[in-house]
């Protein structure tokens, strides 16, 4: 089934929740929705006739702030930014960028088309290794920045809503993130303001409705290649239908996230008093670390996180819990190395180091122990090993029988980058036309791992994904009687927890 079936499939299994919830929020349009914008500048001593650059898609929720401004303020004090990222296409953009022409038109708003450039968006994921939809949020705040600097406006807004905090929350709270990261999406971040932030995407689009006034839609948003659509489409529904004042109670909670996080500051210790940053490395005393509560290192594993970002100058990445959670093992173990998304971290001369790796490098790289057992992987899946004689198992095992004498030490379990090659007996192949073939969809395959030894890649692990597991010809382990063979998987966490 193709991601827009699923998509489809989700819109029809939730039609009667979408109708409960419709009918929760009529009357929600008569919202005084002005004068909270107001209310968001007088709030603040700020005056927004200084000029406003307008962050503006063309969907429901920016157009309805440009529209709201334009009654704010006069029409020289707003510019419309529209950027072309190339990610859809080219019929579709060009009529998003008609509709979005003739709106601005309509209120007498100047529009800036900017076109990204092509392949930008891609290269920077490939460079960044951190998705499509974060390199292309990265190019388009670059680009506001760029505009609002040039014309000397004081800020930038966009038209995030109680939605996409819902959501943000919703993301970040099940994938794992620190005390901080709950605070969810600011209403003031540097030049960018978010005065939508309490409003509801249902209210804005019913005001546009009543202005006689339309929207575009950008066709991504019904699929579901994304972790976000999903929640959108199938998890949200469910809770507002369960908890119809979900919206409301998570831009609460994420107010009093942000009070904690300052109270945590406040009162404990400053870790920044215990890091260090020097040639591109950033450390802390190990004996600090392992002092703290085991949920407060994990605070501090995430500023030292942050903190080599901000001193090499780059975007930092997220950290998963899985992630979070082997770090704070080998913090408390006093040993151990681990390879990170592009970084390396390590235990040495009684401190935690941090560093990054040659560039390129953005995958995770684990030493595998011998023996049995089942080893936790960064992105929640598990590495599971175990030992047994041929006449205990099926060559039809979905593991890979794998004979232990055949590898050679070290081992590594690490996710697959571009360039990547095994052995078959059918010849060499690159690791990603295997994956192309298998169909397993680009946001999947960068949890793809491979077993490699001091040779090489020996085995790729595919089949919790959708593909297959393979090993290299060389390790075809002769079916002889009483032979003792290692049995590897990778499986996804849910799918083995208790076996």
């Amino acid at each position: 089934m193709s991601s827009m079936e699923k998509s489809q499939t989700s819109k029809t299994d939730n039609t009667g929740i979408a109708e409960r919830q419709t009918e929760r929020n009529v009357g929600e349009a008569s919202v005084p929705v002005l004068d909270r914008i107001r209310s968001f500048f007088s709030s603040r001593s700020w005056n927004p006739r200084e000029g406003i650059v307008v962050a503006f898609s063309g969907g429901a929720d920016s157009s309805a702030l440009l529209y709201l401004l334009s009654r704010l303020v006069p029409a020289s004090s707003l510019v419309a930014v529209y950027v072309n990222h190339r990610l859809r296409p080219a019929e579709e953009l060009a009529g998003e960028i008609a509709h979005n022409t003739c709106f601005c038109a309509k209120l007498g708003i100047e529009i800036k088309i900017v076109d990204s450039g092509e392949d930008v968006i891609s290269n920077r994921a490939a460079q960044e290794g951190d998705g499509i939809e974060a390199a292309a949020r990265a190019v388009r705040y670059e680009i506001l920045e760029a505009e609002r600097a040039r014309l000397g406006f004081p800020w930038i807004a966009t038209g995030h809503t109680s939605d996409d905090q819902m959501e943000t929350i919703l993301h970040r709270l099940l994938r794992g993130c620190s005390v901080a990261a709950l605070r969810g999406i600011e209403p003031v971040n540097g030049s960018v303001i978010r005065p939508l932030l309490d409003v509801s995407g249902t209210v804005l689009r019913s005001l546009l409705k009543d202005k006689g006034l339309s929207w575009s839609e950008d066709s991504t948003n019904a699929m579901d290649d994304y972790t976000r659509n999903r929640i959108r489409h199938d998890l949200v529904p469910v809770i507002m239908d369960i908890f119809p004042s979900a919206r409301e109670t998570l831009y609460g909670f994420s107010k009093r996230a942000g009070a904690a996080a300052r109270f945590m500051e406040v009162s404990l210790p400053r870790f920044a008093d215990f890091f260090t940053y020097d040639e591109g490395n950033v450390s802390a005393p190990l004996d600090f670390l392992r002092s703290l509560e085991r949920h407060v290192m994990g605070e501090a594993v995430f500023g030292l996180w942050n903190l080599l970002h901000q001193k090499e100058g780059r975007n930092p990445r997220k950290l998963g819990f899985a992630a979070l959670e082997r770090l704070q093992d080998m913090i408390a173990a006093g040993e151990g190395r681990i390879f990170a998304w592009g970084s390396e971290a390590f235990v040495a001369d009684g401190r935690f180091w941090w560093h990054f790796r040659e560039e390129g490098s953005t995958g995770w790289c684990i030493p595998l122990e011998a023996g049995e057992g089942k080893t936790l992987l960064p992105d929640a899946s598990w590495c599971v090993i175990r030992e047994a004689l041929t006449e205990t198992f099926s060559v039809a095992d979905q593991r890979l029988h794998i004979c232990h004498e055949a590898l050679v030490a070290p081992l590594m379990l690490r996710t697959w980058e571009e360039g990547d090659r095994m052995m078959l007996t059918e010849g060499t192949k690159t690791i990603s036309d295997m994956l192309s073939a298998w169909k397993i969809p680009a946001r999947e395959r960068t949890r793809v791992f491979l077993l490699e030894d001091a040779r090489g890649i020996q085995a790729v692990f595919a089949s919790a994904w959708g593909g297959r597991d393979r090993m290299a010809a060389g390790l075809k382990a002769p079916h002889l009687a009483g032979k003792k063979l290692t049995l590897y998987s990778v499986q996804r966490r849910n799918d083995c927890c208790g076996k």
